[in-house]
């Protein structure tokens, strides 16, 4: 993207990459350096009201092809900052620049399959092919990105091409809400528990493709420990990978070491989904549903966002 326009901004627009010769350390850590100098210079410039999009992802996920897309339809008023930034620490930068210049921060993962970034890096030739072993270190140094470090909304583009955006549901998705529940089309009392839980700051919903794809619950009842009582994707949005961002953004917000849900001994499907996402068995309750017992589910969480990651050398 060394050509794009200035609310585009890239280390690399930084670099001299016409030589062929390796990036030294030194000149990596300059570019980064300007490419900061640059964001906050253009964040003063559009002033309050501004987004910012930070868009991460492995070297080779696609995140110029990505940026690049956005640009015929993007808003004068948006400014795209794009690198590697595996970690919570490595964005921090950004999204305190944000802060300051009271602008809409956004997240952007592209969430590509290592084999998949490494095979397109092995396609590239000169500088533009990074050592497999710097791509290993940052798929290692991976932290997705989640609401609590404080981005307004965060979208996964997942490995089909699909983006995935979580934030926090409102009253005004009541009408949503609704549409991804079938039990809730049925019965006035959980009608009145997903108002109850939009508007107590409980439920946060996912969006695909500009609608409400999914929502889920977090509490923090269950013994004193996060627990997630309703995870509901809408038919026509299943299989795309809504239900595992769902569950992740629900173990991004939980405020304990472990995070506890719960499916009928019948639903195969939620089981499959919770054991793939690292949910161990951890019981059942009988008598609630006839004949169908009630399977606990816990996933240990710490250390999982509060570990200090190390910085690599390709990053101030």
């Amino acid at each position: 993207m060394s050509g794009g326009p200035p609310y585009c901004i890239d280390p690399d627009q930084f670099l001299d990459l016409s030589a062929g010769q390796p990036i030294s350390p030194e000149a990596g850590r300059a570019a980064w350096a300007q490419a900061y100098e640059r964001l906050e210079q253009r964040l003063a410039e559009l002033g309050a009201g501004a987004t910012l999009y930070v868009v991460m992802g492995l070297q080779g996920a696609g995140k110029s092809t990505w940026v690049a897309q956005q640009l015929a339809q993007s808003s004068p008023r948006a400014i795209y900052f794009c690198g590697p930034l595996p970690s919570r620490r490595h964005r921090e930068r950004a999204l305190a620049m944000a802060r300051c210049a009271d602008c809409r921060c956004v997240a952007v993962w592209l969430n590509t399959p290592l084999a998949v970034a490494l095979a397109r890096n092995a396609g590239r030739s000169g500088t533009a092919r990074i050592a497999e072993a710097t791509i290993q270190h940052v798929h290692d140094s991976l932290q997705a990105p989640s609401l609590d470090e404080g981005f307004d909304e965060v979208i996964e583009v997942t490995a089909a091409g699909d983006e995935i955006g979580c934030r926090l549901a409102t009253v005004a998705d009541g009408p949503a809400l609704l549409a991804c529940d079938a039990h809730a089309q049925a019965h006035a009392s959980r009608q009145r528990e997903l108002a109850a839980w939009a508007s107590g700051g409980v439920c946060w919903v996912a969006h695909l493709k500009g609608r409400v794809a999914g929502l889920v619950v977090l509490e923090h009842h269950f013994f004193g420990h996060g627990f997630v009582p309703l995870i509901a994707v809408a038919p026509d949005c299943r299989r795309r990978g809504v239900a595992r961002a769902l569950l992740r953004c629900a173990e991004q917000q939980c405020r304990t070491d472990r995070l506890f849900t719960s499916t009928n001994a019948s639903n195969t499907e939620a089981q499959a989904l919770l054991l793939a996402a690292g949910f161990v068995p951890s019981g059942c309750i009988e008598n609630l549903d006839a004949g169908d017992p009630e399977w606990v589910y816990c996933k240990h969480l710490s250390g999982s966002a509060s570990a200090p990651p190390h910085i690599p050398p390709w990053q101030p």
